[in-house]
């Protein structure tokens, strides 16, 4: 059911330039990238246009990219059954999980599958979604719905819901692993809550962001 309403979808959905998680990767360079959830493959496109990233790798549950050719590689399967990925081992400089956990029965079976093919020195850069987000509470403590919706938090898709806490006690859970940074998207785009943020210290930043942003690396 999930994978046929994912193929439904506006394929606007899958094709935006994740500018928010590139600018998030920084200024590195001649990165071998993979990205699981990569809907057209703008994201990964456009890292490899720009010299960050020297290999491309793709892998997604489903099909909506019409320019395969230009990936390295181009996986369409379900993470979530696989126990290995047609990698090599220690291979990636850089795994891209841009709002993808959240749609996972087991996140933390597919990080455990995943970590095997990352680098000693290599880089998980993950975005979720995060409930603490004022509008989220507002819809559920003070409107009392549930009311599940095409996009956002409240997504059809969505299968876990995270809060700033819950998301490094995800990677905290594996003892491989350290928590190199975490940021709100705040600090990707302006809009009046980011002035908020910015008069408040920083206060309420949880409930001021959308999304929350992690950089997670092997010890």
């Amino acid at each position: 059911m999930i994978e046929q309403y994912e193929i439904k979808k506006n394929e606007l959905y899958f094709s935006n330039i994740r500018k928010d998680v590139i600018s998030f990767i920084g200024t590195h360079k001649d990165l071998i990238v993979l990205e699981v959830g990569t809907g057209t493959g703008a994201t990964l496109t456009e890292l490899k246009q720009t010299g960050v990233a020297k290999e491309i790798h793709a892998y997604d549950l489903v099909d909506v990219c019409e320019n395969k050719e230009y990936f390295d590689s181009f996986t369409i399967d379900n993470v979530e059954q696989q126990k290995e990925l047609p990698f090599k081992k220690k291979y990636f400089d850089a795994i891209i999980l841009a709002d993808v956990l959240e749609h996972l029965l087991d996140a933390e079976n597919t990080i455990a599958t995943l970590l095997p093919y990352l680098k000693k020195d290599g880089s998980i850069y993950v975005s979720l979604p995060n409930f603490r987000y004022a509008n989220a509470l507002y819809k559920v403590v003070v409107k009392g719905s549930f009311e599940y919706e095409d996009y956002g938090i409240f997504d059809k898709t969505h299968l876990r819901f995270f809060c700033k806490k819950d998301m490094k006690k995800l990677f905290e859970s594996f003892p491989e692993l350290k928590i190199d940074k975490i940021e709100s998207n705040l600090k990707s785009i302006k809009c009046k809550r980011t002035t908020l943020n910015m008069l408040t210290f920083g206060i309420f930043e949880e409930f001021l962001s959308l999304q929350f942003f992690l950089k997670v690396s092997l010890k």
